[in-house]
């Protein structure tokens, strides 16, 4: 699975941006548990914070790898794979 996240632009969504990625991950994994979904778990996080708490879940949980594999000035793309 890849998902494409928009890189924040106001203060607003660097705030939110925990919510943001949650939310896109939770649009295209139907097995993302909606504990992740609570309000203000990681408020005023590093995107790197986020994907690594993220990593850690798929990778004890799920068996599986989430990682950025690319990234513009506008964009981060991270995928969702199984384990090798």
């Amino acid at each position: 699975m890849e998902i494409e996240i928009n890189k924040p632009k106001s203060e607003c969504e660097f705030v939110n941006l925990y919510a943001i990625i949650s939310e896109a991950i939770n649009a295209v994994d139907k097995g993302f548990p909606d504990y992740f979904l609570e309000p203000n778990i990681m408020d005023d996080a590093e995107f790197e914070e986020i994907m690594e708490m993220f990593m850690d879940y798929y990778e004890s949980e799920r068996d599986m790898v989430i990682e950025t594999i690319g990234e513009t000035n506008e964009k981060w793309v991270i995928a969702i794979t199984p384990s090798t």
